[in-house]
């Protein structure tokens, strides 16, 4: 990562000199071809030096733990926090970053690991589906949003808003939305 970065810039440094040294003798070339011909081949000479510096300098940022990271938790947000673990082999170009930040996020608690049916599964908590519904503090019984009641009909307790997160097996909502 941090190789690529130094590259571009290397790379990028002396050709935005000569690009703006080579405008430098286009713009000052009165009526002398010399000047012209200088500013044109200095021109020439710095596009094939700053295309490959920016494109080491954007893939040297890509592979940042930070980049890895946005780019591991933007999968867990597409997927309701259940993501296989296939899904993350195109985040990065080097598979070892990116196993070092998700290790980083199970050791955080954001993540953890889950093996189903043989398939590894990352779990983001934070970015699953929850429900809206209505529950008793008393008898923890729990209706549903849409239900006009404003108090438990077990056991007459007000009822306080909750969310409840979607379950992390192959269970699906008991209740009705």
């Amino acid at each position: 990562m941090a190789l690529k970065i130094i590259l571009g810039s290397i790379l990028l440094l002396p050709g935005v000199m000569l690009a703006l040294l080579g405008l430098i003798f286009v713009t000052a070339s009165d009526e002398t071809n010399s000047r012209l011909r200088t500013g044109l081949i200095m021109l020439a000479v710095s596009v094939p030096l700053i295309i490959p510096g920016i494109i080491l300098f954007l893939k040297g940022l890509s592979m940042s733990p930070s980049s890895i990271r946005k780019k591991i938790l933007l999968i867990a947000a597409r997927n309701n926090g259940l993501v296989r673990e296939e899904l993350f082999q195109g985040t990065s170009d080097s598979t070892e970053a990116l196993d070092e930040e998700l290790n980083s996020l199970v050791k955080s608690g954001i993540a953890r690991r889950e093996t189903r049916n043989g398939i590894m599964f990352y779990i983001f908590h934070g970015y699953q589906f929850k429900l809206k519904l209505k529950k008793c503090p008393y008898c923890g019984s729990d209706f549903s949003m849409k239900s006009g009641l404003e108090t438990c009909p077990s056991c007459g307790g007000d009822l306080k808003f909750a969310d409840m997160s979607s379950p992390d097996h192959d269970d699906k909502f008991s209740m009705d939305i």
